[in-house]
């Protein structure tokens, strides 16, 4: 399970720090050190629609509840949300490692540059991925690959060398995570990373802080030696013992069972071929050491349920290859090569990893330790639906003044401080233009109208910043207009909770918040709204049209 790391102030270092200091240096030290204000005040714009409008007053197709994935993981070139209409509804929510609902796009995602132990593919020089070949995540400890167990991975990227393009991912091929990359004087990440016009990342890409230890392999000492070590005659063989072998091959449909915590020292070339299996039984483990190549060309080898039963520790390289290849391990060291269709269950830490032809690495975030999510829990899609939207022509009229489909006013709310340092508004009956704008229309309240907060922050690495949101309907929320918050449909009632960190933001720097909510139902309206981050906005420009049914 992964845990927060905190990071505490070493005070005799701050005092340190403060000595010789002038009189208007300790003013400034002070003010750079001051309370945090007790509340903040958010404006945004209030849009007021009618009944009418196609999309309010509305019972999406699959019925009220939590939709996703209808907007677009990037705002628009006007700064607003896009229809895809390509969503789902939600049929159980994904959720953090303390039970907390997530956006679905969001899980098994990297938890940022906050003391990074035990990485899920961590390169210290080269990688390459190409020809349709490709890279997700997924968690073992929930079961095999496939179906709902199936998200997003995070690679770290070392520098040693400060060259440009050691990233590239060529020709069709596509990786769903996010990626650290470690940057030279002068760089940026997009110096490194080399994506295709038809390869793409479906994820975020920042600045390792700092470089990733590789592992130090020695070799064991003191195991029973026994030459070649070839098992071809299609039996079934079981290896309860350590080992220290010349070759080592298994081929012929032969089958090797791995029965106990076993050490093996091959000195010479290692080939799993020709219809071989090397299975680690339930319970068991293997440390195989290589002092050269490692070929693996037939299906089922390590322990499907448990790829860290199975680890290879190497100078050389390991090689997964063919269309029937599969290898479920962990890797250390060395260079790590997967092609031809062969796919890969597992972690990699070492020196060049190589993608090629069709090949996959499926990253099993279950032995990600801080720097991933692995406490991260898959939900499930539920219906296809558009979650009460009727096209992308409507839904662009929700966050922008239309002549004769709405008008705007600027609103005020204001969240206070409490006792933990968290700003909260939680208002459970949000009616803010009750006898306003368009007036209620003979109900009892103002229902049909959007809301808009744009606001900027300055980002803590490490410091737990979060926002937790609750609505009756729909709510998506921007960070430098991507994606982060994922709460569409018509009372969904759902609490999201977005941890900073995730996002892999620039430490220290500014960076832009956009929230864009709707209320489109006449049962209730909430809007529940926590932070510990300082929030400042600024006064919207609205323009209040003469409404067309006046």
């Amino acid at each position: 399970m992964r845990s927060r790391v905190f990071v505490p102030v070493n005070s005799s270092v701050l005092l340190a720090a403060c000595i010789g200091f002038a009189l208007p240096d300790l003013m400034s030290l002070r003010t750079a050190f001051a309370e945090p204000p007790s509340e903040l005040k958010l404006i945004g714009v209030i849009r007021d629609f009618s009944a009418g409008h196609p999309d309010f007053n509305v019972i999406p197709g699959a019925g009220n509840g939590h939709y996703a994935r209808n907007v677009d993981l990037t705002l628009g070139a006007d700064g607003r949300p896009v229809f895809t209409g390509s969503g789902y509804q939600v049929a159980s929510q994904w959720t953090d490692a303390d039970g907390r609902p997530i956006p679905p796009h969001l899980y098994n995602t990297f938890a940022a540059p906050c003391g990074i132990g035990v990485p899920g593919i961590a390169v210290d020089g080269w990688f390459s991925m190409k020809n349709q070949s490709e890279i997700d995540g997924y968690d073992s400890t929930l079961g095999p690959y496939g179906g709902a167990n199936v998200g997003d991975a995070v690679i770290t990227l070392n520098n040693p060398l400060e060259l440009n393009d050691r990233l590239n991912v060529q020709n069709n091929s596509t990786f769903y995570g996010s990626v650290l990359v470690g940057v030279g004087p002068a760089q940026t990440a997009d110096d490194v990373v080399d994506v295709s016009p038809n390869s793409d990342i479906f994820g975020t890409v920042g600045v390792l802080p700092e470089p990733i230890p590789m592992p130090v392999v020695t070799d064991p000492v003191g195991l029973p030696w026994v030459g070649p070590a070839i098992y071809d005659d299609g039996g079934t063989y079981t290896i309860n013992s350590d080992m220290h072998c010349d070759v080592f091959e298994i081929s012929g449909g032969t089958t090797v069972q791995i029965d106990g915590n076993i050490t093996i020292l091959a000195d010479g070339v290692v080939d799993i071929v020709g219809g071989g299996s090397l299975q680690v039984l339930p319970g068991s483990t293997l440390d195989f050491h290589l002092k050269k190549r490692m070929v693996i060309s037939t299906p089922g080898n390590g322990n499907p349920l448990d790829p860290s039963s199975f680890r290879i520790y190497s100078s050389v390289m390991t090689q997964v290859k063919s269309n029937t290849g599969e290898l479920f391990a962990q890797v250390f060291d060395g260079l790590l090569n997967i092609a031809n269709s062969a796919e890969f269950y597992g972690t990699y830490v070492g020196g060049w990893l190589d993608l090629d032809q069709n090949a996959k690495f499926h990253l099993d975030m279950s032995l990600v330790g801080v720097g991933g999510s692995p406490g991260d829990s898959a939900g499930a899609a539920g219906s296809a639906d558009n979650g009460g939207i009727t096209d992308s022509v409507t839904f662009s009229e929700w966050f922008r003044d239309v002549l004769g489909e709405n008008l705007s006013t600027a609103h005020t709310i204001t969240l206070t401080r409490d006792v933990s340092g968290v700003y909260e508004y939680l208002e459970d009956a949000f009616y803010p233009i009750d006898d306003r704008l368009l007036g209620n229309a003979g109900e009892p309240r103002n229902n049909y109208f959007t809301y808009t907060i744009k606001a900027e922050f300055t980002y803590q690495s490490c410091a737990g910043q979060f926002v937790e949101f609750t609505g009756a309907d729909d709510l998506w929320l921007f960070i430098n207009g991507e994606l982060a918050m994922d709460a569409g449909g018509v009372v969904p009632m759902v609490a999201q909770y977005l941890d900073l960190d995730r996002l892999g933001l620039a430490d220290g720097a500014t960076h832009r918040l956009e929230l864009f909510y709707a209320h489109r139902q006449p049962i209730s309206s909430v809007f529940r709204l926590r932070t510990d981050l300082v929030l400042s906005s600024t006064a919207p420009t609205t323009i209040s049209y003469s409404y067309a049914g006046d």
